[in-house]
């Protein structure tokens, strides 16, 4: 049961788009959970998602460390998991 609450939670599109618009990135159109992350010092961005089918993560951040500039999970690593999952669905 509690599999089920998290997964409806995160394939909310419709309470996802008060923070990301209605036509993010991490609306694939079809019921996908997805969650966004972007630690407090900046240095790593994430999105992490799946369907029935497939789960996909993604960091983003700099080789050296460094705090990432103006980038969070949707902006940064969100795109990137959205192609993914699009491509490979």
């Amino acid at each position: 049961m509690d599999a089920f609450l998290i997964s409806d939670i995160l394939s909310d599109n419709d309470a996802r788009s008060v923070a990301f618009g209605a036509n993010s990135v991490l609306n694939l159109g079809r019921p996908a959970a997805v969650k966004t992350g972007t630690t407090n010092d900046i240095r790593d961005i994430l999105t992490i998602g799946y369907t029935p089918q497939l789960v996909t993560g993604v960091w983003v951040g700099n080789a050296d460390n460094s705090p990432m500039v103006n980038v969070s999970g949707v902006s940064g690593a969100g795109p990137i998991w959205n192609e993914f999952m699009t491509a490979a669905l």
